[in-house]
């Protein structure tokens, strides 16, 4: 159901072997409207305090239709990233209870296909440099890689200040490079690399 003043936030309940857990999903209220039986969903655990009650709420970032690819695809799996380079800036532990839900095993096909080496992050960026223009197929198609791989190289680039750049519409912005960058500092690299 909507909450929040103009109704832009979605209140949710999600079953998970047998508990049933609140969420909060902030911005998400348009969702209410549709149908959605099964989902997947990334989310973090957090604590809702009301009226002087403290209990488990899950802060969804994320919610997407269960085995159906199409529309909304490309927005989960960047709000996967994200949420990876969050778990890895907190140096959060791995969790085995619950860890269907988090990234690494809701996207585990898609990121096994990700390749973290400087050899494959070349590539793309050399592609970038080459082609500052070109989209995400493109971009792909040039490095010899796929749009996963791109998605993800840009994610990682854009933490290390080499670009910035927004998925929808698609636009990079090469940042003048200051010094040469340990790839290392990018948290969505050391998360990756973390799980290989």
């Amino acid at each position: 159901r909507r909450v929040g003043r103009d109704g832009s936030h979605l209140k949710l309940s999600l079953l998970e072997g047998g508990a049933v857990l609140g969420g909060i999903a902030f911005g998400l209220g348009d969702l209410a409207d549709q149908p959605l039986r099964q989902v997947d969903a990334l989310f973090t655990p957090g604590v809702n305090e009301y009226a002087g009650r403290r209990s488990l709420q899950l802060q969804v970032r994320a919610l997407r239709p269960r085995r159906e690819e199409g529309a909304g695809e490309r927005e989960f799996f960047l709000a996967c990233l994200q949420e990876m380079t969050l778990l890895s800036a907190k140096q959060a532990e791995r969790i085995p209870a619950g860890a269907g839900l988090r990234p690494e095993y809701l996207l585990k096909e898609r990121l096994d296909g990700l390749d973290a080496s400087r050899e494959k992050l070349g590539q793309v960026y050399l592609a970038l440099r080459n082609h500052p223009e070109a989209g995400p197929a493109e971009l792909a198609a040039l490095a010899e890689t796929t749009e996963d791989q791109v998605l993800f190289a840009l994610t990682a680039f854009e933490q290390l200040g080499f670009l910035a750049w927004r998925p929808e519409p698609f636009r990079v912005r090469l940042l003048p490079a200051a010094r040469k960058m340990d790839l290392d500092q990018s948290p969505l690299i050391r998360y990756l690399r973390a799980l290989a």
